[in-house]
């Protein structure tokens, strides 16, 4: 049975269309009234539009507090929130005003027309520990180990958004004192939660990254997995490749662009920090694979004619439209899932730690490492270098114990 995809909070439906539902509040003859106000989108009402929906809705609600006026008094906590998300907006990246709406959303949705006068730190407390529980419902990340609610990283930054929150609320006038600073989620509740990495600690060893890609070997991303295992690309990096950037002449490759998603999909020509711009060498081989990649595409663009979509990525449908980017993450998952003989819990990011542990077995040293994936810091390379250690250790012991109590 398929599995029924739910529409996000906010998203309705109506005569098989999609539209944006905000909720706000007004004051009518001194008393606070709840509206509605229904957008259309002009999206179909399908699976697929779910997100861009969504996107649609966020952009209009945050529309919407920037044009009205911050004012003492009787503010509601939902308002609050958002009123700090339309301020902050132009001042960071989109892809971290992304993660703040996701966390802002939490404390809008726990806590609604409360007023933020009347938040005590128990309050914040109980919020914090619904979140660990029970707070399931906008961005879960949970954790192996734990049933529900949200992770304690994750508790943790909607904790620090919400004292920013506190503390521009204070210089607009609105509150005297920061109640969330003072607040801590339950000890045992934080204890409870098993911390398990998701961020690439399983990942494909030497044989595994070469069956890997002898599996893939037919598959149109086949390019793409290649340069993730041996130059380590972030997704975002190789998605947002362009032939601009690819010089078969000079056997070169620059990572100098990005394809991110925030509330919107962002093209950038840069990447995510100057050590993340780099250039690589390119083998005969990866030469090959380029110039196939340029012929398909050369087929396609024919194909299509006056339909096809031109720019300049390397990675993109066969239309020319670009891959959105969480594409990679959930081929990479169907990919796998049909492959049982190798490693289940493997994502699009592991691939970045599988070409470290690549270059460990081929002898280079730290520095070397961080220069090659564009780690901006030392501490990064050393953190994944000494994880990666020590399991190929522990690797090692259990081989030669197992080789000690043979035919036992």
């Amino acid at each position: 049975m398929k599995r029924q995809v739910k529409r996000p909070n906010g998203i309705q439906s109506k005569k098989g269309k999609l539209y944006a539902v905000i909720s706000f509040s007004t004051i009518v003859n001194g008393q606070r009234k709840q509206q509605k106000k229904w957008y259309a989108t002009g999206l179909t009402d399908i699976p697929a539009n779910y997100n861009e929906a969504e996107n649609l809705r966020n952009r209009k609600l945050i529309d919407l507090y920037s044009r009205k006026q911050i004012s003492s008094g009787q503010l509601a906590i939902s308002d609050a929130v958002y009123h700090f998300l339309a301020n902050k907006e132009k001042k960071i990246r989109n892809t971290t005003y992304s993660s703040y709406l996701h966390r802002g959303k939490h404390i809008a949705d726990y806590f609604g027309n409360i007023s933020i006068n009347e938040l005590k730190t128990e309050d914040a407390e109980n919020f914090l520990n619904y979140l660990l529980t029970s707070g399931n419902n906008a961005i879960t990340h949970v954790r192996k180990g734990s049933e529900t609610g949200l992770s304690a990283r994750t508790v943790k930054d909607i904790r620090l958004l919400f004292s920013q929150i506190f503390d521009y609320c204070i210089d607009n006038g609105i509150v005297s004192e920061n109640v969330v600073k003072k607040a801590k989620p339950d000890a045992e509740l934080i204890s409870q939660k098993k911390y398990t990495n998701i961020d690439g600690t399983n990942f494909f060893d030497q044989e595994e990254c070469k069956l890997f890609l002898t599996l893939v070997k037919d598959h149109p991303l086949y390019l793409l997995f290649v340069l993730a295992i041996r130059f380590g690309l972030r997704r975002e990096e190789a998605i947002g490749l362009k032939w601009s950037n690819v010089d078969l002449n000079r056997k070169t490759l620059r990572v100098a662009s990005t394809v991110t998603i925030g509330t919107r999909v962002n093209q950038q020509d840069d990447t995510k920090t100057d050590e993340s711009f780099r250039t690589y060498p390119l083998t005969d081989d990866l030469c090959e694979l380029f110039k196939n990649e340029w012929v398909k595409q050369t087929k396609f663009r024919e194909f299509f004619g006056n339909t096809y979509i031109e720019n300049d990525y390397v990675f993109k449908h066969e239309n020319g439209k670009m891959y959105y980017p969480d594409y990679p993450s959930k081929l990479i998952k169907k990919i796998i899932k049909k492959h049982p003989e190798l490693p289940q819990d493997v994502h699009f990011h592991s691939l970045r730690y599988s070409c470290v542990s690549n270059l460990i077995d081929a002898g280079f040293d730290v520095k070397k490492i961080q220069a090659w994936v564009g780690h901006k810091d030392i501490e990064t390379t050393l953190k994944i270098y000494a994880k990666i250690k020590s399991e190929k250790e522990k690797q090692k012991i259990g081989e030669q114990l197992a080789k000690m109590y043979a035919g036992l």
